[in-house]
């Protein structure tokens, strides 16, 4: 009776402790880049960029983490015709990007968590989370999407501003 136990409570461990059935964002395939990275590429090799916007307490952005994010065309695609920087909106750090330093900005609009103000320029004060942000490589907002996407409709998406840039 107790090796049965036993058994079973391993099984329940093993079932809801598995490190390999919810991804980091660092092993998902995608190959995410830093704003600091970004213009050293860019000066090497010019390409669209993609910036995901989420925040750790996020379901859809977790949800899209653990199905959009973990699809092979997907990952296969963004890694083919983009930069991605995968960017936690509400992160209070600095950040250099096309020449200026953005700041978290602790009181925007009396949130909670406050913003990240690069986000908010960047959102035009529009913060949903999560937020698909499509920049030129002359870093000019082509594109915004909110909300969360399955593989499929992301993947399509994906393509459709591939295909508008020809």
């Amino acid at each position: 009776m107790n090796l049965i136990f036993v058994k079973i409570a391993i099984a329940f461990v093993l079932i809801n402790s598995n490190p390999g059935k919810i991804r980091t964002t660092a092993n998902s395939g995608i190959k995410w880049i830093s704003f600091e990275q970004l213009a050293v590429k860019m000066a090497q090799n010019p390409k669209p960029i993609l910036i995901h916007v989420y925040t750790p307490w996020c379901g859809y952005c977790k949800r899209m983490e653990q199905t959009t994010f973990q699809d092979a065309s997907v990952i296969n695609y963004i890694n083919a015709h983009f930069y991605a920087i995968n960017m936690n909106g509400e992160e209070a750090r600095n950040i250099r990007f096309n020449g200026k330093v953005y700041q978290y900005d602790y009181n925007y609009e009396h949130r909670r968590n406050g913003a990240h103000e690069l986000l908010i320029e960047l959102l035009n004060n529009d913060i949903l989370y999560p937020s698909e942000i499509f920049l030129s490589s002359g870093y000019n907002v082509k594109l915004i999407k909110r909300g969360s996407s399955t593989s499929a409709s992301y993947l399509e998406l994906l393509k459709e501003y591939i295909d508008s840039l020809s």
